[in-house]
């Protein structure tokens, strides 16, 4: 987690932002799965804390859906729905048109079963980050604490400007 804001910026309420510890070309299940945890960290937290939702989060459930869809569509990271790909058809016959499904290649059974799997990796992603919130206290509390992906490189060989722990090197 590089930084964390509940101050309004724009036309966000707050924002996450997170910076790689390395340049990443492929991504785990683990690690989609904890992203899309902590996409719905904001919208977790406004349930714990006022025991209502707004609006605020709607970027990052959008996100979290998107990401969803393209594990079970794109990446064949779904045991239910295997490893077939099921994305968008590339010959639409007006780009950025999609009318009622025309470029699927898939019934519409398999549509269902697609929206199955993607709400119960939001709905358990979700589950996940209210047991951890939940169960954080002040001392505890921490975005990256429930995070079940780790950095592929251990931590004592990041490079120093990655490490919060170390001496920074003097500005020119």
């Amino acid at each position: 987690m590089h930084k964390v804001t509940i101050i309004p910026r724009g036309p966000a309420l707050g924002v996450t932002m997170s910076l790689p510890v390395e340049d990443r070309y492929t991504m785990t299940e683990d690690q989609a799965l904890a992203r899309i945890a902590m996409m719905l960290g904001g919208r977790v937290a406004e349930e714990l804390t006022f025991k209502k939702v707004t609006t605020g989060a709607s970027d990052d459930i959008k996100r979290a859906t998107r990401l969803a869809r393209r594990m079970v569509c794109d990446f064949g990271m779904s045991e239910k729905i295997g490893p077939v790909f099921h994305g968008e058809s590339e010959d639409q016959p007006f780009v950025g048109r999609d009318f009622g499904g025309a470029g699927r290649e898939y019934s519409e059974q398999t549509a269902v079963e697609i929206d199955s799997e993607v709400r119960r990796i939001i709905r358990e992603q979700q589950n996940r980050t209210r047991a951890c919130w939940s169960t954080a206290t002040p001392s505890t509390a921490s975005p990256t604490r429930c995070s079940s992906a780790r950095p592929s490189t251990p931590r004592r060989s990041w490079p120093a400007s990655r490490d919060a722990r170390s001496p920074r090197a003097p500005a020119r």
